[in-house]
């Protein structure tokens, strides 16, 4: 597989480059640091393209992508619902992978929230969540995903999320479901920044396979669980 990086010198482009170049599966072709290099990129010649930048860049990279006819990976959070409608515009002329976090076992929290708010529907719910002090969206992407999936799981519920800022944290995200006589917690800690970028190589080698659509973690887990289970 042939694969650029946009913002490849921020922290998460910097883990991707660095992963991709111990697989042997996996040729770096070319990496973009800036919005104005892609702008200036009339050809990116790869056949897939891992973004780690910003919103703010979302469009021009989506943009290249299409003129390329290239799969992408975005892992860029704070999007709002306008650039999520950029998503869904672009996925149906090229395959688009979007997730807020890329860390499997964040895939099977989502999941195991969703059925467990289904089951625990006289609970109340809430999310804390924490991340370093240089992190610019507040609320997390991933709390918000699992503010989603309480409400997918109960329409009723209302969970209300805490934001934390605490020194170099990577990530930690916990659900609470409480009553009168219970609590339960579902807990996930990220401690590499590795495990986002393992993550999105992962959902690069499922994207390359696939049609045009937007696909997500939700997606992932049964391609994992049917290749690692024949």
């Amino acid at each position: 597989m042939k694969l650029g990086i946009i913002g490849v010198q921020g922290k998460m482009g910097r883990e991707v480059f660095s992963l991709a170049s111990q697989d042997k599966s996996i040729e770096l072709i070319s990496s973009i640091s800036r919005k104005k290099e892609v702008e200036k990129n009339k050809t990116f010649p790869v056949d897939m393209i891992i973004d780690f930048s910003t919103k703010e860049a979302l469009v021009e990279n989506l943009i290249l992508a299409q003129r390329q006819n290239c799969p992408i990976v975005i892992g860029t959070t704070g999007l709002e619902e306008k650039e999520k409608e950029l998503l869904i515009k672009a996925s149906q002329n090229i395959p688009v992978f979007w997730a807020p976090n890329f860390s499997l076992g964040m895939a099977c929290l989502l999941h195991t929230t969703k059925i467990l708010s289904s089951f625990l529907k006289d609970f109340t719910s809430h999310i804390e969540e924490t991340h370093h002090t240089q992190k610019k969206d507040t609320p997390s992407g991933s709390a918000l995903a699992l503010k989603e999936s309480l409400e997918q799981g109960n329409l009723r519920a209302n969970p209300l999320i805490e934001s934390f800022r605490v020194d170099d944290v990577i990530g930690k995200h916990s659900v609470f479901f409480t009553s009168e006589e219970e609590e339960l917690v579902l807990s996930h800690q990220a401690n590499s920044r590795a495990v986002f970028a393992k993550g999105s190589l992962t959902a690069a080698k499922f994207l390359s396979i696939q049609k045009p659509g937007l696909y997500g973690m939700g997606d992932l887990l049964p391609y994992l669980i049917k290749k690692d289970h024949p």
